[in-house]
């Protein structure tokens, strides 16, 4: 049976004096390698549900041996900001900065910088980190930033694995892991805000299987998909007027060169619809997360299929 650790890192205090941390979980089991998952770095991206289910699993499976800590909402001052119905965690709200912008992190720097040092002292002492995310109206992929780590994202069981340039500066969590010489993965959940238990149970056991990649739960061989691929860059569609858009196609559909990708209708019409046709052949990676776009706007993001 594991064992449990529930701590808390501390930031400091806010306005009005209360204590500011963040919650963590840390589970041990016999002698293997440290494994450090967090999520919620932004605020509003709900990867919560995933480490529950891990939570429960570590608690009742004795088939992993090794020491794994888990950050469920990483960074308390992005979860604190709210408008209209709506937590808009992605950037500072101060200065406006992405959160997940300033690692390793500083101290004595700003708010950001100094939380960014907190998570990454913690992360360093283990073997590898797992960065959960969500983003915009997606299906779970897998981020890295170096070769030797592409295979953690085709044996996840989830089927893209972008490899993705690195910072140079301004560094994201798991660049800046990298940067240290451990391992850093960035697993994006699916879409923002959202809570799809298709997506959730995904993620979960891609998350199994990295940590059966890693050599801490040895229940079964790494069951990896004959269609996995990974790509080195998106295509990125940008709304050529201002207008609402339809979008016809599923998450993860495969369209040809020349077929309509999606449709536009401008503002300053009632009688007209534009068809946006795909530049080439193509899969649909991401969609904006609303429905409403100004001329120059990003729509949809896909993978160019190269034969």
């Amino acid at each position: 049976m594991a064992s449990e650790e529930k701590f808390t890192l501390s930031i400091g205090n806010n306005i009005t004096g209360s204590p500011l941390s963040i919650l963590g979980y840390r589970l041990s089991q016999g002698n293997g390698a440290s494994l450090y998952i967090q999520g919620g770095t932004h605020g509003g991206e709900v990867t919560f549900l995933v480490f529950k289910m891990l939570y429960n699993f570590l608690k009742t499976n004795t088939n992993w041996a090794g020491m794994i800590t888990l950050i469920p909402l990483a960074h308390p001052v992005s979860w604190n900001q709210r408008s209209y119905f709506y937590t808009s965690g992605k950037f500072n709200n101060y200065d406006g900065k992405d959160w997940n912008r300033s690692f390793p992190g500083n101290e004595e720097g700003s708010t950001s910088a100094r939380i960014s040092h907190i998570l990454f002292s913690e992360a360093i002492k283990h073997d590898l980190a797992i960065d959960l995310h969500t983003t915009r109206t997606s299906k779970p992929f897998v981020i890295v930033g170096r070769e030797d780590l592409v295979s953690y994202g085709t044996s996840s069981g989830i089927l893209p694995t972008y490899l993705a340039p690195k910072a140079s500066f301004n560094y994201p969590f798991t660049d800046a892991i990298d940067n240290s010489g451990k391992k850093g993965i960035t697993l994006e959940c699916g879409s923002h805000d959202s809570m799809d238990i298709e997506d959730i149970k995904l993620c979960f056991e891609a998350v199994l299987n990295m940590m059966r990649k890693e050599g801490l739960l040895k229940d079964k061989d790494i069951n990896t998909k004959a269609n996995s691929f990974v790509y080195t860059e998106y295509d990125t569609y940008f709304s050529p007027v201002s207008g609402f858009l339809e979008y016809i196609n599923p998450l993860e559909k495969m369209v040809n060169k020349g077929d309509v990708l999606y449709k536009i209708h401008p503002s300053d019409s009632l009688d007209k619809i534009i068809d946006i046709l795909a530049r080439e052949d193509c899969i649909i990676m991401k969609y904006q997360r609303t429905h409403i776009a100004t001329v120059g706007d990003e729509v949809v993001t896909t993978v160019v299929v190269k034969k």
